[in-house]
């Protein structure tokens, strides 16, 4: 991925649809639009509202947002899966602010600084037992990130997911 994005957030969703998602995120379905990663990201200047980009990916659904933090939103997360769904976001920043969040079936099963966790500090969370299913040692935080979540939420994380034009909607900041 490319260092220039400062932050993104990856979410995984079993259990909702596209519209739903974006719903959930507070988009508004019908203002969506096609782009990649690249030109949502380039289009951004402070003060826009962010994007968050769905599509597909086995039987769930993906949001991507790129310098947004909307998918570590306990809110959100569960707005998307309600009680019977799956859910699980990472989110990494060049300023170091790295968070997992988790939900299954309506109940917090993660919501962690995971990497606080798996370098000896305090996690602040709930840290779900498949986060040591990785070598945090091996490689970068992020290919770790997204090794759990294709190993999780049993999709195939592909750089298509960074790379190809998505469906891309206008989200309100969340803090």
């Amino acid at each position: 991925m490319d260092e220039r994005y400062a932050s993104v957030t990856v979410a995984v969703a079993e259990g909702a649809t596209q519209d739903g998602l974006i719903t959930a995120y507070r988009g508004a379905p019908d203002s969506s639009g096609t782009m990649t990663f690249s030109d949502a990201a380039a289009t951004w200047e402070d003060g826009d509202p962010f994007y968050v980009q769905t599509f597909a990916a086995g039987s769930c659904v993906v949001a991507v947002e790129n310098n947004g933090v909307a998918g570590n939103d306990l809110g959100i997360a569960k707005a998307a899966v309600g009680d019977t769904g799956q859910f699980v976001s990472f989110r990494w920043s060049v300023t170091g602010g790295h968070h997992l969040l988790s939900l299954v079936g309506g109940q917090v099963d993660g919501d962690c600084d995971v990497l606080a966790y798996v370098h000896g500090g305090e996690p602040n969370g709930p840290v779900p037992e498949w986060v040591s299913r990785v070598d945090w040692t091996k490689d970068p935080a992020r290919a770790a990130y997204l090794a759990l979540i294709s190993d999780v939420m049993r999709v195939q994380v592909t750089p298509e997911w960074f790379t190809g034009p998505h469906t891309t909607t206008p989200i309100p900041w969340t803090a």
